[in-house]
């Protein structure tokens, strides 16, 4: 199977759509446009679509939280995907329509739910992508021989006093995310998921405006060794970060090649 193209298309299933939108619309900027089967397409300012809101009635993989956000990750073709991701997951779900291309929803060994979407090779996501995504889990040796079975990923270890961290890279040094054990942040137990970190350019203060705009902080602004960054959920009570690191021109990285303008994301 040939490897990921990255993630390729992000999906918010959540039990108030149009309040959603309303939030997300109000804090980041983004637009919205009828995507469809109750759909609402989103695209950030001046940019092109990158995700869906959905809503959560009809979320595809039982167990899933009601409101929750799945990053997708491009793959060549999904059937050979999917047979990748057979022998390790049991709960994989139908086939579901994703902007318009053949896709599914599953779940890893452990539970974190994501997508799979076929992409064309050659039509890389801009490296403008306004995030990145991080696997939080409870076995980090088990993530990384899935991951980098079904995705092709290569896994990188960042490594300093307080993360052990893993990047996920493409062969041609292409991010996929990062992953890092979720058990390091939270001493009593927490399901493995998939959090998408949007980028903005002060996290400090995004961070506040979206607790005055209804959100809840859920770890407030911090320093690692890659960003700034904060974890929050929406008022329907979806998990999300904000990260600053496309805003580093040094440092480590994720994983991928480095932030010059030549490609991590």
């Amino acid at each position: 199977m040939k490897p990921s193209t990255g993630p390729a298309w992000l999906v918010l299933a959540s039990s108030e759509p149009s309040a959603a939108a309303s939030f997300y619309r109000a804090f980041l900027d983004w637009s919205f446009e009828d995507g469809g089967a109750g759909g609402l397409r989103v695209a950030r300012p001046g940019g092109e679509a990158f995700g869906e809101i959905l809503d959560a009635g009809g979320a595809p993989v039982a167990g899933a939280p009601a409101d929750h956000w799945t990053v997708c990750f491009g793959v060549a073709a999904l059937d050979p995907a999917l047979e990748a991701v057979a022998p390790w997951a049991p709960r994989v779900a139908r086939p579901v329509d994703l902007d318009g291309r053949p896709g599914a929803m599953v779940t890893d060994p452990r539970g974190a739910v994501f997508g799979l979407v076929e992409s064309d090779p050659g039509q890389v996501r801009p490296q403008r992508c306004p995030y990145h995504c991080e696997l939080a889990t409870d076995d980090l040796p088990l993530a990384e021989r899935f991951y980098s079975a079904v995705l092709g990923a290569g896994i990188r270890p960042v490594e300093d006093d307080i993360f052990d961290f893993r990047g996920l890279s493409t062969p041609d040094g292409l991010s996929l995310g990062g992953m890092l054990d979720v058990r390091e942040f939270h001493p009593s137990p927490i399901a493995p998921h998939w959090v998408p970190y949007f980028y903005v350019e002060d996290v400090d203060a995004e961070a506040m405006r979206a607790v005055e705009l209804g959100g809840l902080m859920r770890i407030p602004p911090d320093t690692s060794p890659f960003d700034r960054y904060a974890l929050l959920t929406d008022p329907s009570g979806t998990l999300f970060g904000l990260s600053d690191e496309h805003m580093r021109t040094t440092g480590p990285r994720r994983g991928g090649r480095a932030a010059d303008g030549s490609g991590r994301r």
